[in-house]
């Protein structure tokens, strides 16, 4: 219940179809339903992550795109995938 009020804090209802996302610590409980619930929305996800074992979570999850913020530019990834336009929305459940 406290991870689905989390969600609740963090989200938000200008969510839409074709928005990009970007959820750091996306294999984390709160980032984990935060990628759920984007997908739901049909927005596009982008997780960022520690370790592979996290990235095959965040694939498991529904990630579209996954990150090991240690191994690679997640910046300069991020403008690769979405063309240079950026994302809509970032969530950071880390605080």
């Amino acid at each position: 219940m406290v991870k689905a009020i989390r969600v609740h804090e963090f989200g938000d209802p200008e969510v839409e179809r074709r928005h990009t996302i970007l959820v750091h610590a996306e294999a984390g409980g709160v980032g984990s339903l935060l990628c759920r619930w984007g997908n739901a929305l049909g927005a596009t996800v982008i997780g960022i992550v520690s370790t592979k074992e996290k990235a095959a979570q965040a694939k498991d999850d529904g990630a579209h795109h996954v990150m090991i913020y240690e191994e690679e530019d997640f910046v300069a990834r991020v403008n690769e995938i979405t063309s240079g336009n950026g994302v809509d929305i970032v969530y950071d459940s880390v605080v």
